[in-house]
């Protein structure tokens, strides 16, 4: 995990200097259970203060690997973690990995940019139904300067979702007009949510207007509704696989890094974190 300095000016950092795309896919079997990959991209001006001394190839992979560790440990309801690498590109920080879960809905991530992402899978005679909330659990803003501020600490943070089921896609709420409904999801935009109020108040719009809207894009909901399917045998294949990188991956290095930045985020003993 990053160390307590790192840790601590990592959401300053990544979000005043233009902050970072993050690229989800969620891959879901018929019984909730699948894996989620995880890819950031952090912008040149952020990775480079996130860098700060390091100038050997060591001390970089060193910070890097902290970056990953961090991002990783604040997802709950993960089993494990495979296919994991972090490295520069384009001047850059890159990481992913990518995570195996049981069940869906036990899923969530409480990030150090003050994001929150939760999920809901259900199924019935009527189809299979998942939702994908983005939140952010602060302080309402109450006035439109309030407001502002709040947004430009986002201003360049993106997350894009994309979501494989089994079946046909039926419906999708919560995208934009423009966005192919099976492809990549805008989950939270910053640049787009900047526009927004630029957008009201160049029509004067009131302070709970304003507030309205903002509060409208930082607690977004993707629902997505599919043909449900019956198992078949890849979800077995898949539940064997599960299973082999649960057995193993607390032994690995990443595994333990990881536990160790969770008893720092989560220090209670219910798994909460320390106030």
């Amino acid at each position: 995990m990053l160390t307590r300095i790192a840790a601590a000016s990592l959401p300053v950092l990544a979000l005043l200097a233009g902050c970072y795309q993050q690229d989800l896919r969620l891959a879901l079997h018929e019984d909730g259970a699948g894996t989620i990959r995880v890819r950031e991209r952090i912008a040149p001006e952020a990775s480079q203060l996130l860098l700060g001394s390091a100038r050997s190839d060591a001390e970089k992979d060193a910070k890097m690997r902290e970056l990953l560790v961090e991002e990783l440990a604040s997802w709950d309801g993960v089993c494990a973690w495979s296919d994991s690498g972090a490295w520069i590109k384009d001047g850059s920080i890159v990481f992913e990995a990518r995570g195996w879960f049981e069940d869906v809905r036990k899923i969530g991530r409480s990030g150090p940019d003050g994001l929150a992402q939760r999920f809901d899978w259900r199924r019935d005679a009527d189809g299979t139904t998942v939702e994908w909330a983005v939140a952010y659990p602060g302080p309402d803003p109450q006035t439109a300067a309030a407001c502002r501020a709040l947004s430009a600490r986002f201003k360049g943070t993106v997350i894009e979702a994309t979501l494989v089921m089994p079946g046909s896609l039926v419906s999708v709420d919560g995208v934009g007009a423009s966005e192919d409904p099976n492809g990549a999801w805008t989950l939270f935009s910053g640049p787009e949510i900047a526009n927004e109020l630029r957008s009201l108040e160049a029509r004067k719009a009131s302070d709970d207007a304003v507030a309205a809207a903002l509060r409208a894009r930082f607690n977004h909901t993707i629902v997505a509704r599919y043909e449900t399917k019956e198992p078949t045998a890849i979800r077995a294949a898949f539940r064997k696989q599960l299973e082999r990188e649960r057995a193993t991956f607390g032994e690995t290095d990443l595994g333990r890094e990881i536990e160790r930045a969770r008893r720092v985020r989560l220090p209670n003993d219910d798994g909460t974190a320390a106030h």
